[in-house]
């Protein structure tokens, strides 16, 4: 609408407009994801999930670039605390045939639905991550990650399926605790984790440090860490190098 006091559009300026047109919403415009910076994705069960700071969001049905109310199966989530806590939305990974949506201080596990009314709560976990890059699932049950106290790993306790911190990582704590301490928030953001399909064997590396690598075979016994330089050999002398990403 124009007319003698209207405001004139400047650089930067957004508009939203929604048609309500039964039986559906149709959002043009600014939208769910419109003006948001996603620092991790995640792909689960033929949908991606966004971390949009306080929120997290997820697409439509087999389509990733549908994030709007009137697309089928896709919506936004608000990540909300339950201890009382203002927290962010660092990274998602896969728990149980759900998802672990981990924050800096917490992470909330959800069963999730082709419907979006459907997704439910199960569990907050009072336990975050550094970086949505180092999540990782290990097998079926298990789901590890980097947070400031070290490697943490969200296991089944019992019958009921409710998970608790399994300290996984404790053997390293220290070392882990100390190569971190002097690291800003944007390098923690930088460490990165894969699982190897071919051993089962946790890889994370943290920036300007090794590589930790956790193997974990209960029938043998074993539950293990051992530690990598990231070097290569240049003119006959290892060099240093800085992993950005593990890639299967």
């Amino acid at each position: 609408f124009f007319g003698s006091n209207a405001l004139s559009w400047q650089p930067g300026d957004r508009w939203t407009m929604t048609m309500v047109t039964p039986p559906a919403t149709y959002t043009l415009g600014l939208g769910n994801i419109s003006g948001k910076n996603p620092s991790a994705g995640f792909s689960h069960k033929n949908r991606v999930y966004l971390t949009l700071s306080n929120e997290f969001g997820f697409s439509s049905i087999t389509d990733p670039m549908k994030f709007e109310d009137q697309d089928t199966g896709a919506g936004v989530v608000t990540f909300s605390s339950t201890f009382g806590s203002l927290d962010t939305v660092e990274g998602i990974g896969e728990y149980q045939g759900g998802i672990a949506v981990a924050g800096k201080l917490t992470t909330q596990l959800w069963n999730t639905d082709p419907d979006p009314a459907d997704f439910y709560l199960r569990q907050t976990i009072p336990i975050g991550t550094v970086s949505g890059q180092t999540i990782a699932a290990l097998g079926k049950l298990d789901t590890l990650m980097l947070s400031d106290s070290g490697v943490r790993s969200l296991r089944v306790r019992d019958s009921s399926g409710n998970a608790i911190v399994e300290d996984v990582g404790t053997p390293i704590d220290s070392f882990v605790q100390a190569a971190m301490a002097g690291l800003t928030e944007t390098q923690k953001r930088a460490a990165c984790a894969t699982v190897d399909p071919a051993s089962g064997r946790y890889w994370v590396y943290i920036p300007g440090n090794y590589i930790y690598v956790f193997s974990f075979h209960p029938l043998s016994g074993i539950s293990a860490w051992t530690r990598y330089a990231p070097t290569y050999i240049q003119s006959a002398t290892n060099t240093w190098f800085a992993p950005q990403k593990f890639t299967v």
